[in-house]
């Protein structure tokens, strides 16, 4: 009886551990992220002052996330 016990608890054990191995990321989980492409739009004309706020920061967000954000 106690065979058949321990049997049964390496099988799931196994059972358990191929699982885990098989639901492990990808190499693409690792892979370089995909570039974000945002949207931004404001209501102002292009000479008003919050519109060259609204650039400036549209050049910083991208200065700083080089390659991976683009507005």
């Amino acid at each position: 009886m106690k065979e058949k016990k321990l049997l049964t608890m390496v099988l799931v054990g196994i059972l358990c551990l191929g699982l885990m191995v098989v639901s492990l990321p990808s190499e693409e989980a690792y892979a370089k992220p995909k570039v974000i492409k945002l949207k931004f739009a404001h209501f102002f004309p292009p000479p008003a002052r919050h519109s060259k706020i609204c650039e400036e920061f549209r050049a910083e967000l991208e200065k700083r996330f080089p390659g991976s954000v683009m507005i």
